[in-house]
């Protein structure tokens, strides 16, 4: 969905990679969901190079336990990523170069009509790199630490207006439609700097900030005692500033121009009509746009785009959730719905796969890059 995911809230595990808070939404009325590659996915379309990512989280809805006029849970999540560079030759030799990061993230949410999450993850990037000069040619590993935060919102329209009113909105007797605004904002790789001994340097984290905004509507109705989305539609914008900053430094000794690196300070130099409404890339460097068409909970359609002053690259992936599915099955009749094992994988379970795939007329290399997951949910 154009990488949209620091804003849209999604219980593949996977999704507090981009926005901790995610965990805290997903413990509201999640108990534990983890999320695997398939297989490792051949990084633009390189035999060389591979991508590969793990996640698991668990979370509790602290208001089954305590009397509380909200509904308030916690989570804890960890997650790791794991690229592979393959082998890189030198002048002093053939060594390989592998970047794996781990990242551990509470998250906490809050239910009052609207919907907060909010999230910090501690981040620890290993990296095994090639030797920097003829006296230390084999692998060398260093390690730095960074920190990810994130907060998100869920503004339930149609519930709200539903209370105002003091009745429920219906379109037929038994389908209601919905309508909900989503917002977030992530800031990752705060703090640290990564050393390449291969260039006797270090290097500031690819720190960013992402402001996101998405609208999903749809039609709901009631199946036993749980609500069933008969159809959903999401429109859904990210903009992202990278606040690591390039300054120029005047020395007339130096053949070349030379840059000092540091990190920009702030929130991000965001233009939320520009960027988020009319999907102008003004004041970013990349912008995100992403949509998605959701059937019965089962099947899931998405597409979109990510475009930086370079070049702009597509996206398009689909979903099949196995929960969405059987309920399919008992609502036609083909199932029944309230023996015990069907009534308590309905209630609690769902296991899903997604896949996604790049697609860029200006970078070649993206094209055909595929991603394949598997994400087990327990409610």
């Amino acid at each position: 969905m154009g990488a949209i995911a620091a804003s849209f809230a999604s219980d593949n595990a996977t999704a507090t990679i981009a926005n901790p808070a995610q965990l805290g939404m997903f413990s509201l009325n999640g108990i534990l969901n983890a999320s695997t590659y398939l297989t490792k996915t051949n990084w633009s379309s390189s035999p060389y190079m591979s991508l590969n990512a793990s996640a698991l989280n668990v979370g509790i809805n602290l208001s089954n336990f305590f009397s509380m006029p909200f509904q308030a849970s916690v989570g804890l999540g960890y997650s790791t990523v794991f690229f592979d560079l393959g082998s890189i030759e030198t002048e002093y030799g053939i060594s390989p170069w592998k970047e794996n990061q781990e990242c551990y993230t509470i998250g906490a949410g809050f239910d009052w009509i609207v919907r907060l999450g909010m999230g910090y993850s501690l981040k620890i990037g290993n990296s095994i790199e090639p030797g920097s000069d003829v006296f230390n040619t084999s692998s060398q590993n260093s390690r730095v630490y960074t920190h990810d935060y994130g907060v998100m919102m869920q503004l339930p329209l149609s519930e709200i207006v539903s209370r105002l009113s003091g009745k429920p909105i219906m379109l037929f007797p038994a389908v209601k439609p919905f309508v909900d605004i989503n917002l977030g904002y992530s800031k990752r790789n705060i703090g640290g700097y990564a050393i390449y001994p291969l260039l006797s340097d270090s290097f500031p984290q690819p720190r960013t900030a992402t402001l996101g905004l998405n609208f999903e509507l749809g039609l709901r109705t009631q199946v036993g005692n749980k609500e069933w989305t008969l159809l959903s539609f999401v429109w859904a914008r990210e903009a992202e500033n990278t606040m690591v900053k390039a300054t120029a430094v005047d020395d007339t000794s130096m053949d070349y121009p030379f840059y000092e690196y540091g990190y920009a300070s702030g929130f991000g130099t965001f233009k939320p009509i520009a960027n988020l409404i009319l999907g102008k890339i003004y004041g970013v460097d990349e912008l995100h746009k992403g949509w998605q068409i959701g059937a019965a909970e089962f099947i899931y359609i998405r597409g979109g785009s990510v475009e930086n002053f370079v070049f702009t690259y597509y996206t398009f992936g689909t979903s099949i959730k196995l929960n969405g599915f059987i309920r399919l099955l008992s609502v036609c009749g083909i199932v029944n719905p309230g023996t015990g094992f069907t009534r308590f994988f309905l209630d609690h379970i769902d296991l899903q796969y997604h896949s996604s795939v790049y697609k860029s007329g200006y970078e070649p290399g993206l094209d055909g890059t595929k991603f394949q997951a598997i994400n087990l949910v327990v409610r």
